[in-house]
């Protein structure tokens, strides 16, 4: 991005973690103070406006990416397409996919990647939802994890759901790396 281009190049410092820390809950409180939800990390909305779309990856629905250096998540299977425009259509107009990469994840991949988009929910999930998508027992197979993280004051479980703290948002990275 621009932002990024100029930052390397040294035209931009970016605020250090502290500034950041205060600007992100600022924000926050000021936004859900004027009635908005935060209902993602990234994202907040009035109630009954949140993103349809960007539900499906938080929540493992599928979707089907078309066009170039488009997504797809399919059976289990995530797919994405060449960003080259004339090897696009291309491959198109010879019937051909345009894939330049398919890839099952491994288990404990896909299972890395599940908890970091359940998490990424701020109402977290149901730990029996995180089950059935992890095909296990989440808190007997990550117990360790879970009870580091919830020393740490970063991820807490109540009333059947997990979810990150207001901390566990900040630093939500460290959290999710715990998991792959």
């Amino acid at each position: 991005t621009a932002l990024f281009d100029a930052h390397a190049a040294g035209r931009v410092a970016l605020p250090d973690d502290e500034t950041q820390r205060t600007m992100f809950l600022m924000a926050r409180r000021k936004l859900q103070d004027a009635g908005y939800d935060h209902y993602e990390i990234s994202n907040y909305a009035k109630p009954g406006h949140r993103s349809r779309h960007n539900s499906l990856y938080w929540t493992q629905g599928e979707y089907l990416g078309l066009g170039t250096a488009a997504h797809s998540y399919w059976g289990e299977r995530r797919s994405a397409n060449t960003d080259d425009i004339e090897s696009y259509v291309n491959c198109n107009e010879a019937g051909l996919l345009a894939r330049i990469c398919e890839l099952p994840p491994e288990e404990i991949a896909r299972r890395g990647e599940c908890i970091m988009l359940a998490l990424r929910q701020c109402d977290g999930v149901r730990i029996e939802t995180l089950n059935a998508w992890l095909r296990c027992d989440f808190e007997a197979e990550y117990a360790q994890e879970i009870q580091e993280l919830q020393e740490s004051e970063l991820l807490e479980i109540t009333d059947g759901r997990v979810r990150l703290t207001e901390e566990g948002l900040l630093l939500s990275d460290s959290v999710f790396e715990t998991f792959f």
